[in-house]
């Protein structure tokens, strides 16, 4: 049940800094560029996941699914690649 507080958390984060930020030096605050940095943050931990409990993840795929393993690692490259984006 942690998990989807820290993926809260990393999507909230970076938005409510700069909107901290913002009002103490009176800045305008961009929401859609910080809002992306959020999505960004929180793809590298999926990423993260799908490297660390890939054994896991590959036991919520039925049986018939080929090459699980390697599916696991490519749905993770992708969410890296979405994340560095």
């Amino acid at each position: 049940m942690l998990t989807p507080i820290i993926i809260l958390i990393l999507l909230s984060c970076p938005l409510a800094i700069a909107f901290i930020y913002s009002k103490i030096n009176s800045n305008e605050l961009n929401i859609t560029k910080y809002a992306s940095w959020g999505l960004g943050i929180t793809f590298l931990f999926f990423f993260i996941g799908h490297i660390v409990k890939a054994q896991g993840m590959v036991e919520m795929l039925p049986p018939w699914v080929p090459f699980r393993l390697a599916l696991i690692y490519a749905t993770g490259l992708l969410e890296l690649v979405i994340g560095i984006a």
